[in-house]
């Protein structure tokens, strides 16, 4: 039975971390060479689905994948989890807007959406869509207005300018939240950051 309790999710932890490899696993590892440490990353089942792929970005990706999807069958805080995956989206965000405001309406054509990353809650094309069109309905609504805002300025805002402005509106909203837990979490952050 599935459910989002913290015992739960504490004991299902609990039976994973019994998978954790020992340190005679990652000193094996370190003292392999490439094609070793790949067939023994290949034997342990690193990667998910991308286990057996030669491309080794393909298996770290698999791998986030599977936490990210762990994280959110887990989570109790469904506000807390969505918060820190939009991370993601914000970093996906600053990159397309950077990329828009430089290159106009050629935008499209200088997209690499593998480049981007598909950890967040957003997908990344539905993100390029947005950007496009310069309309965000996905966003939370305090980042849309400051992304939308960054396409109205009479002067085209730095690379710098785009990171800091649509950093501090993803602080802002997860600072705002109604939920003490979040709230915590992200102060925190930003005590460790600064």
């Amino acid at each position: 039975m599935h459910t989002k309790s913290k015992i739960f999710a504490a004991a299902r932890v609990r039976v994973l971390e019994k998978g954790l490899k020992s340190k005679t696993d990652l000193q094996r590892l370190c003292e392999s060479d490439y094609e070793g440490a790949l067939r023994l990353l290949s034997d342990w089942g690193y990667g998910g689905e991308h286990s057996q792929m030669a491309d080794f970005e393909k298996r770290i990706d698999g791998e986030l994948k599977k936490a990210k999807a762990l994280m959110q069958g887990l989570s109790s805080e469904e506000a807390l989890t969505n918060a820190i995956l939009l991370r993601y989206d914000i970093t996906n965000l600053k990159t397309l807007l950077k990329i828009s405001l430089k290159e106009g309406d050629a935008f499209n054509d200088h997209v690499n959406l593998d480049m981007l990353n598909s950890l967040g809650i957003i997908e990344p094309k539905l993100m390029q869509v947005m950007v496009s069109q310069k309309l965000y309905p996905e966003l939370p609504k305090h980042i849309a207005e400051v992304a939308a805002s960054l396409h109205e300025r009479e002067q085209k805002p730095s690379p710098q300018e785009i990171s800091v402005a649509i950093d501090y509106a993803y602080y802002e909203y997860v600072l705002k939240m109604d939920n003490p837990l979040v709230v915590e979490y992200f102060k925190a952050e930003c005590d460790f950051l600064n």
